[in-house]
């Protein structure tokens, strides 16, 4: 089997364009198995089988005007739909996408002198 890179990636996040801040990302998708281990408040609450899925990135630091620091703190607690589109092998008709709404709920910006400041994941 080949590898594909995901140097090509596209990244939007609420349409911005944001590929080259995003040094990671990971999306995992599933339902949870049912869940019968207890019914206090320390038990999992949620519907079996029930569709769930996530994207997590870790992100670059940039303050400028409509790069990822202006973006994704112009989204925290927006109520409208903001959607996070990911084209893992580029814009190229025929290949898969990852789309989904998205709540971003903080930055939690972190670096050394000697490296890169990053937004968190």
């Amino acid at each position: 089997m080949s590898k594909v890179s995901a140097k090509n990636a596209v990244i939007l996040v609420g349409g911005y364009s944001l590929p080259t801040y995003f040094t990671s990302y990971e999306v995992s998708e599933g339902a949870p198995p049912l869940d019968v281990t207890g019914f206090t408040d320390g038990c999992q609450n949620f519907l079996p089988g029930l569709f769930s899925a996530s994207i997590t990135g870790n992100v670059l630091w940039d303050a400028e005007e409509n790069k990822s620091l202006g973006v994704l703190k112009g989204y925290m607690g927006a109520t409208s739909d903001v959607h996070v589109t990911i084209l893992p092998q580029g814009g190229t008709a025929g290949y898969p996408s990852l789309s989904l709404p998205a709540a971003v709920g903080g930055v939690t910006p972190s670096g050394s002198p000697g490296a890169v400041i990053q937004l968190g994941s």
